[in-house]
């Protein structure tokens, strides 16, 4: 499993880790059924604490986005596409808003920030 953590970014590395595999599940990378390293191996892969892994898994969880079966492991959960598809949207919208926001504040206009946008899309 690929997951690259940013030490320095203001994004806790929990939510990093389960952002990462988030992504894995919502693109098909992981599939349901799969089975995720245990804690303490990608704790030791990724060299963090493992309760920062904990912390990623429970996260996961909690949106149903993993099983956790004692004695057995951490399976990647059956996921309705179109739950997954509306989480998605949701976030998207979210971040958006966020960064028009912050666009907003540092003087942009409507259209220079749709620009920035299109030319981004375009790239």
């Amino acid at each position: 499993m690929q997951i690259a953590i940013q030490p320095l970014s203001p994004v806790p590395m929990y939510e990093q880790i389960a952002s990462a595999i988030e992504g894995q599940i919502a693109c098909g990378t992981l599939t349901s059924g799969e089975t995720l390293p245990s804690i303490r191996a990608l704790a030791s892969e990724l060299n963090v604490s493992v309760i920062t892994v904990k912390k990623a898994y429970e996260t996961l969880q909690s949106k149903k986005f993993i099983v956790v079966l004692p004695q057995r492991g951490t399976f990647v959960a059956e996921i309705n596409k179109t739950v997954l598809r509306m989480q998605a949207e949701s976030e998207i919208g979210k971040r958006t808003r966020a960064l028009f926001d912050y666009a907003r504040k540092s003087g942009l206009t409507k259209d220079e920030f749709l620009f920035l946008v299109q030319s981004t899309l375009e790239d």
